[in-house]
């Protein structure tokens, strides 16, 4: 046994999920709405808001519900109760009553949305998905970990609001035991005045509880983000194509940057050469260029065929080791020639303009 060997296919542990999400991992969950947010703090946010409200406009909304019990009961007392009053009273008092708070509720839902995920519109979760039909994958999503944390969650908002209730009412078992002998209306205001402090206390707490689900909803988001090597790899050649046809893609871009390159040689001024390694073709019009312009370079091979395409068009060839190099490593193709090479460039410039002036003058 302890000669057996024992072999381990590495592949298993490159299917771990070790590589952050790519920007393009990113925006295709973005676009199936796949987003971190916290419905808990949302919810939480509305409860308090809706809270606040009723503390601002508890004494308008006890005053309008007040005249509408009176209204109502004066018509039900006449011999003939008009119902149609009693009814559009009810819709009216109901909507003056709870239309502000409902629009404020309903914006601050967005906008506390919003400020989670950012402006978001998406179909993909309305749209039908027969994968949710798969009781394999409805167990797996009944007993997942995503489930039991939100178990927790909801054992950990009953039991919160349980202790802030607790505490809450602990404080206010003097102050109702004497209402016994006050008014009702004053006994219903320390009431509701009460309840709402405790509804504000467990808003806020539930605020908080909120914020931590986002945190910990935008970390499960990043995790279930998180790519393989063998996906990353996957998207990068997805994106950037083939290695092999890049490099076909590259190689055909630098025959056409070649062949347009010699195109420029036979119309250049000079071909200025080290004999073996470089050579770099100037050209130079005074009415249109600021200083001389490299129109070709090259090196051993490509240096030789500038040379001798220079030669077979009639380009002066002139030998200046030095300036050769120097041009080859300053400047590109296209550039001007650098500054510091300006006094050689044109001590070459010169010599070739003698021996065109030279040539025409022997022609003649």
């Amino acid at each position: 046994m302890m000669d057996r060997a024992f072999l381990i296919d590495l592949q298993l542990f490159s299917e771990e999920k070790t590589e952050a999400p790519t920007p393009k991992k990113r925006s295709e969950a973005r676009r199936r709405a796949q987003v971190p947010r916290s419905q808990d703090l949302s919810a939480a946010s509305v409860f308090l808001l809706g809270t606040l409200c009723l503390w601002v406009l508890g004494w308008r909304i006890v005053g309008l519900l007040r005249d509408y019990a009176r209204n109502v009961w004066s018509n039900w007392l006449i011999p003939e109760p008009d119902l149609a009053s009693v009814g559009w009273l009810s819709i009216k008092t109901l909507g003056y009553a709870t239309l502000p708070m409902m629009l404020a509720a309903f914006a601050f839902a967005g906008v506390v949305t919003a400020s989670q995920v950012g402006l978001l519109f998406s179909t993909h979760a309305i749209s039908p998905d027969l994968t949710r039909l798969d009781p394999v994958r409805g167990l797996g999503r009944i007993f997942s970990r995503r489930t039991a944390v939100e178990l927790v969650k909801s054992f950990g908002k009953v039991g919160l609001i349980g202790v802030i209730l607790y505490f809450h009412l602990q404080g206010t078992v003097r102050g109702l035991l004497l209402l016994g002998g006050t008014e009702v209306e004053v006994g219903a205001a320390y009431i509701g005045r009460q309840a709402l402090l405790a509804a504000l206390k467990a808003g806020g707490a539930l605020v908080l509880l909120g914020a931590c689900d986002l945190a910990y909803q935008r970390w499960e988001h990043e995790r279930s983000l998180m790519m393989t090597r063998k996906e990353l790899k996957d998207e990068t050649k997805e994106t950037e194509g083939n290695p092999q046809i890049r490099s076909k893609i590259r190689e055909m871009q630098r025959r056409i940057a070649r062949s347009r390159m010699m195109a420029e040689v036979p119309k250049a001024d000079v071909c200025i050469t080290n004999p073996v390694h470089f050579a770099v073709a100037l050209k130079y019009v005074p009415e249109k260029m600021r200083a001389p312009r490299i129109v070709a370079k090259g090196r051993d091979l490509m240096a030789q065929r500038i040379r001798e395409l220079a030669l077979s068009s009639g380009v002066t060839v002139v030998r200046n080791e030095g300036l050769a190099r120097a041009l080859y490593t300053l400047a590109d193709i296209g550039d001007y020639v650098p500054r510091e090479l300006y006094q050689a460039v044109a001590e070459v410039l010169a010599f070739v303009y003698r021996m065109k002036l030279q040539a025409k003058g022997a022609m003649r």
